[in-house]
């Protein structure tokens, strides 16, 4: 995995066993074939380099079972957007391609081989909040279940 060095100083987020933040815009893995080997098709080549990315920025102390995964995406706003337009989304819900679950499925695919033994995972998709395009990735040792309980919803939200 990656230095060590990325998430010292974020491991004080509350709740997060280890928390890291991967710079750039999320990208979805795409649905690879044979060819993707030689051809080199544009999606492929920036998923790959931005999966390495997100390998660089994981902690060397990274579970290789983790339980609970939480990951809020954010996004860049198109420059070609008004200044009215984007400040009102500054931060707001993010509906646009790439789909919650294709963010989280190339975040755990870049992280683990064996991404099917994470049992709970929560996505969020925001626009840039200012801070500049990211993936914040939060591993927790506790089921969703208890994260959810400890937050004080219970079972209103289910």
């Amino acid at each position: 995995m990656g230095s060590g060095q990325a998430g010292l100083e974020d491991r004080e987020r509350k709740g997060c066993m280890i928390a890291f933040t991967i710079e750039g815009t999320p990208k979805a893995k795409p649905r690879q074939t044979k060819s993707d080997v030689w051809k080199k098709r544009k999606c492929v080549v920036e998923y790959r380099a931005w999966a390495d990315k997100a390998r660089e920025r994981a902690p060397l102390d990274l579970p290789a079972e983790p339980k609970t995964v939480l990951i809020k995406a954010f996004s860049g706003i198109p420059i070609s957007w008004s200044k009215k337009k984007k400040a009102a989304l500054v931060g707001q819900p993010h509906r646009q391609k790439p789909d919650w679950d294709n963010v989280g499925k190339a975040v755990c695919d870049a992280l683990w081989k064996k991404d099917q033994l994470i049992s709970d995972a929560l996505v969020i998709k925001r626009w840039d909040d200012g801070k500049g395009a990211r993936v914040e990735v939060c591993i927790v040792a506790r089921s969703l279940d208890d994260v959810i309980d400890a937050l004080g919803f219970g079972k209103k939200i289910i």
